[in-house]
C-alpha cells in the first residue's frame, strides 16, 4: 500500500549513477508535471506515493550509499529548481516523502537533510506546508552509518522531523534502532511529543490506504502488457533511421557485466536484444563484451567483425560516458562498421559518446520490456515516439 516512488531528483549530474534511469529528466517543470501525474495514478489505485529524495539528490554525482554528498548550489537555486517537482507533488496530495542523505551547504552545512531540523522541520513542514509522512532513506547507507551511525542517526532523524525510520537490510539492527529510540525518550533527549506526532502521522497513513487495498488488488491484475507499451512509447531515435537493412543478418555488440551503483548490482547477463530480434525472424547473434574492455578483448572483437562480411551491426552502450575503455571500443567498432546503429541502454548521457554513430537510439533501461521495445523499433513493428528527458550539448543531429 506504499510505494517509495516517484523519484523527483533532477538528472543534473552525468557522472552520477545513484539516481540514474529513475530520474524523470532535467527540466524542473516537466519533472513536476510527470511526478504529479505519477502521484495521482498511484494514489487513485490505493497506493500511497512517496516522493523522493527531499530536497533533491540530482545535482551531485556522489552516491549517499557510500559517501555523504554535498550540494553546493545556493538556497535560491534549490527553491527555484530542485524543489519545484516536490511542490507539484505536494499539491497533488502526495501522502509521503522520503529524505535524502545529502548536505545542503546553504541551509545546513553540517547535517545531512535526513538529520537536519532546518530541512525537515523548517523547510519541509513550515515553509512548504507538507503534512504527510516523512520516511528516511535507509539509515544503513554510509552517509549516515559512517557519520552519526545508524542508531544515533535514527534518533536524530526523528528529532529533526522524520516519522518513519527505514532500516532496509538487517532486522536485528532495526530492533536496535527501536530500542535506541525508546532509550532516548526515557533519557529525555528525544521528546515524547515528537515520537507521538510521528506515530500519529503513520496511523493516519494506514487509515488512508486501508479501505482501498482489496479493491485495488482486484482492479489491477498482474500483467506486463502496460509496461511493454510504456517502454515502446519511450523509445527515442536521436538521429538516423532505426530500421535495419532488410535481409541482412545482425550482429549485436552488447557492453555488459556487473554494473554496480548504489541501488543494486545488475546481473552480468542482461536480456538479449539478439534473441528479441530472432523472435521477430531476424538472423542475429550477440557478442557480450565487458563494460570497459581491455585492448586484447577489443582486438579480438574487431577481428571477428572484420571477418563477418555484410552485417547490420548494433552497439548497445551502457554508461560509456563513464568508461574510457568502452568509448575506445565503440570508436573502433565504428571504424570497422561505420553504418552501425547504437543504443544508449541506460542514462541518455551516453548519446554524447555515440557522436559518430549514424543512428542513435535511447531506451532508458535494459530490462526485458525495454529490449523488446528496441527490437520492435529496429524491425519496423513500431515507431519511436518518445522525447529526450534531458538536454545534451554538442550532439550532432
Amino acid at each position: 500500500t506504499v510505494d517509495f516512488a516517484p523519484v523527483l531528483d533532477l538528472a543534473l549530474a552525468p557522472q552520477g549513477t545513484v539516481v540514474g534511469t529513475r530520474s524523470l529528466g532535467d527540466d524542473p517543470a516537466r519533472v513536476a508535471r510527470l511526478g504529479a501525474a505519477l502521484v495521482r495514478g498511484l494514489q487513485t489505485a490505493g497506493v500511497a506515493a512517496t516522493v523522493k529524495h527531499f530536497p533533491g539528490h540530482g545535482a551531485t554525482s556522489a552516491d549517499s550509499h557510500v559517501a555523504r554528498p554535498l550540494l553546493t548550489q545556493d538556497a535560491a537555486t534549490l527553491r527555484a529548481r530542485d524543489l519545484e517537482p516536490f511542490r507539484a507533488a505536494f499539491a497533488a496530495n502526495a501522502r509521503a516523502v522520503m529524505t535524502a542523505h545529502v548536505v545542503v551547504r546553504d541551509i545546513d552545512p553540517v547535517l545531512p537533510a535526513t538529520l537536519s531540523p532546518a530541512i525537515l522541520t523548517e523547510l519541509l513542514r513550515r515553509e512548504m506546508g507538507f503534512a504527510g509522512v516523512c520516511f528516511t532513506d535507509c539509515l544503513q547507507m554510509d552517509a549516515i552509518a559512517r557519520g552519526a551511525g545508524t542508531l544515533q542517526g535514527a534518533v536524530a532523524a526523528l528529532a529533526a522531523g522524520a516519522d518513519s525510520l527505514v532500516v532496509s537490510n538487517d532486522l536485528a539492527l532495526a530492533r536496535n534502532v527501536r530500542d535506541a529510540v525508546v532509550e532516548a525518550v526515557r533519557a529525555g533527549t528525544l521528546p515524547r511529543e515528537r515520537v507521538e506526532e510521528a506515530a500519529g502521522r503513520m496511523a493516519a497513513l494506514r487509515r488512508a490506504v486501508a479501505p482501498q487495498i482489496s479493491s485495488a488488488a482486484v482492479a489491477y491484475p498482474t500483467d506486463d502488457g502496460l509496461a511493454r507499451e510504456i517502454a515502446r512509447r519511450a523509445i527515442v531515435v536521436v538521429r538516423g533511421t532505426a530500421a535495419l537493412q532488410a535481409d541482412v543478418p545482425v550482429t549485436v555488440v552488447s557492453f555488459e557485466g556487473d554494473i554496480v551503483d548504489g541501488i543494486a548490482v545488475s546481473q552480468g547477463e542482461r536480456p538479449s536484444l539478439s534473441l528479441a530480434l530472432r523472435r521477430r525472424k531476424i538472423r542475429s547473434e550477440m557478442f557480450r563484451v565487458a563494460p570497459s574492455p581491455d585492448e586484447a578483448m577489443r582486438d579480438m572483437l574487431l577481428q571477428v567483425l572484420r571477418a563477418q562480411g555484410p552485417r547490420n551491426v548494433v552497439i548497445v552502450a551502457r554508461r560509456a560516458h563513464l568508461r574510457e575503455g568502452q568509448r575506445v571500443a565503440i570508436e573502433a567498432i565504428l571504424d570497422v562498421a561505420p553504418a552501425a546503429s547504437a543504443v544508449s541502454a541506460l542514462e541518455p548521457f551516453d548519446v554524447v559518446s555515440l557522436a559518430r554513430a549514424r543512428t542513435v537510439i535511447c531506451s532508458f533501461g535494459d530490462d526485458e520490456a525495454n529490449v523488446e521495445a528496441v527490437a520492435d523499433v529496429l524491425t519496423g513493428r513500431s515507431e519511436a515516439c518518445g522525447s529526450m528527458p534531458i538536454e545534451l550539448a554538442e550532439v550532432p543531429v
